[in-house]
């Protein structure tokens, strides 16, 4: 946005506008652009756009809300948050090829993740949550769900290579743990859906999101099912060794099911 603010700048023009697009659901929550617009309006303005600025200016204009508590919310983007919560999770096509990619590529996908969540809860954990330019809450219940997706799918992962039906045994609880968060973000996503939006288009993500709460329930009878011994194998997860992460993964459809593997 900077160097697109600075060249009209430069160039006198009397008007510029920004657009955003939905796709896969449109589910953003697009109030949480007024950070991104604000710090344009500075810029284009001021020249500058300062923290300080932003933050007192933010604050009057829409409720309370704070720019840093939203750019810092932003990191989750680095997260990969929808293909984490859209990725099967017994299947796990682009959660185990991230496993896969940071054992044999070395690569830290899984750490940096997870910092990245534990950075931005460390942010919120002082918030109100007040604000109309993007949903503290959601943003609160968003993160926590990713963190403990990951936190799941590392020792589903971890343990099956290794065949280790006791660690897999204490995988359990992470089950319900996930699940739990998954409550919440749906709980908190349908508040801000309806406050924005109308109702058209909720069906579309809760389908989504009450479909992870079918396949936790899956994943919790298959696991007790191999870590009992009344299974000696887990197919899906069988199926992630030989794939080893090389799946075709592009939006809900392409991690949501097992039809995608190429």
């Amino acid at each position: 946005m900077r160097p697109c603010v600075e060249a009209c700048r430069e160039a006198r023009l009397d008007e510029v506008f920004f657009t955003m697009w939905g796709d896969d659901g449109g589910f953003c929550d697009f109030d949480s652009a007024f950070a991104g617009l604000a710090y344009a309006a500075e810029l284009s303005f001021a020249g500058e756009a300062s923290e300080k600025a932003l933050n007192s200016k933010m604050k009057a204009l829409f409720d309370g809300s704070i720019y840093d508590e939203i750019t810092a919310v932003s990191e989750i983007e680095r997260a990969s948050p929808a293909y984490v919560l859209w990725d099967d999770p017994l299947m796990l096509m682009f959660l185990a090829g991230a496993k896969f990619r940071d054992m044999d590529e070395k690569k830290k996908f899984f750490a940096d993740a997870l910092g990245i969540c534990e950075g931005i809860s460390s942010r919120l954990s002082k918030s109100d949550g007040k604000g109309s330019a993007g949903d503290i809450r959601l943003a609160r219940a968003l993160v926590q769900a990713v963190a403990a997706k990951i936190n799941l799918a590392d020792a589903i992962i971890t343990g099956y290579l290794k065949k280790d039906r006791k660690a897999l045994g204490k995988s359990l609880p992470l089950i319900a743990d996930y699940g739990l968060k998954l409550k919440g973000f749906t709980s908190a996503f349908r508040t801000m859906w309806l406050r924005n939006n109308k109702p058209f288009g909720l069906e579309t993500m809760q389908i989504r999101l009450a479909g992870q709460e079918a396949r936790l329930k899956e994943l919790s009878i298959r696991l007790g099912e191999y870590v009992s011994g009344k299974t000696d194998s887990i197919p899906e997860l069988e199926e992630m060794r030989k794939v080893k992460g090389k799946t075709y993964v592009h939006g809900y459809r392409g991690i949501s099911h097992g039809t995608s593997i190429t």
